[in-house]
């Protein structure tokens, strides 16, 4: 596979190496791609905050902007490095406007925040998306329909000074059970949910050492990692409410709900094999279901 950057209708490629997030559950997926030896031409095409286009054997991968250059200036010649994310990263640091959404359902409210850092602003269906990234493959598996899903909204209708724009969308999309994520060409961000009722879309295969497969290999590499980090055997969430000036009453916590890991009463037996417990209190659950 060979990756490639279009920036203003220019095309770098002979990158050496690169890394591509792509990721429905991070907010902003991220590229990194390097290049060595690096002319100046190369150096000029790639300023911090250049709008680029993300290939991979010629299907777009993601559309963003550069957020970091580095030159690194050996002997055998300069080496360039930029790193960056698409265009979701800009509503991650950008604060929203203060305003308030009255009577707006989550894709009037989704189509507000996106743009203009979206030319067509949010939609509710993943197609075109789908058609960009699986590229110009022959037979290609059914995509089927797509997920449906409610396009009520539940959330605060005004925003707070200092969130940012993907905070707020958020706001409206947890509630609602709701993903979102950018377009491979950048002109829309997608709400939606995964399809995992579709037909296989792509095989990745790495035959072993002596395999008579070794002719289907298409992965260069693989590493499996297994980690506890940031997981947790027992997970509790609590409803809660708190006294205040006007009620004068104490704390209290109902809607209660709790996930195990593994088998055993503590979350052990799986991936754990001692207690590590988080419990998790949060005004804005309202029954158990949210729990």
């Amino acid at each position: 596979m060979t990756a490639s950057v279009r920036i203003n209708d220019v095309v770098i490629d002979r990158w050496q190496s690169y890394n591509i997030e792509n990721d429905m559950l991070t907010p902003a997926d991220g590229f990194s791609l390097t290049l060595a030896p690096a002319s100046k031409a190369v150096f000029d095409l790639v300023p911090p905050d250049a709008e680029v286009e993300v290939r991979i054997d010629d299907t777009p991968i993601l559309s963003g902007f550069i957020d970091e250059r580095v030159v690194n200036v050996v002997k055998s010649g300069p080496t360039i490095n930029i790193s960056g994310r698409d265009r979701a990263g800009r509503m991650v640091d950008e604060s929203a406007d203060l305003q308030t959404f009255p009577r707006l359902d989550i894709l009037e409210l989704a189509d507000r925040l996106a743009r203009p850092t979206f030319p067509l602003g949010a939609t509710l269906s993943n197609a075109d998306n789908r058609d960009l990234v699986r590229g110009r493959r022959s037979g290609k598996a059914a995509a089927g329909a797509e997920p449906i899903f409610s396009k009520s909204s539940e959330a605060p209708k005004k925003v707070e000074p200092g969130e940012t724009r993907w905070d707020v969308l958020q706001q409206f999309l947890e509630p609602a059970e709701l993903l979102a994520w950018a377009q491979a060409n950048g002109e829309k961000l997608v709400i939606g949910l995964p399809k995992y009722n579709q037909g296989t879309q792509f095989r990745f295969f790495l035959a072993k050492s002596g395999s008579l497969r070794i002719s289907e290999t298409n992965v260069e590499d693989a590493t499996i990692t297994d980690s506890v980090a940031n997981r947790y055997s027992k997970i509790t969430v609590n409803g809660s409410s708190r006294g205040s000036a006007r009620n004068y009453g104490t704390r209290v916590t109902k809607h209660t709900a709790t996930i195990l890991e593994g088998p055993q009463f503590d979350g052990t037996g799986k991936s754990f094999q001692t207690r590590k417990q988080l419990i998790i209190a949060d005004d804005d659950v309202k029954n158990e279901r949210d729990a």
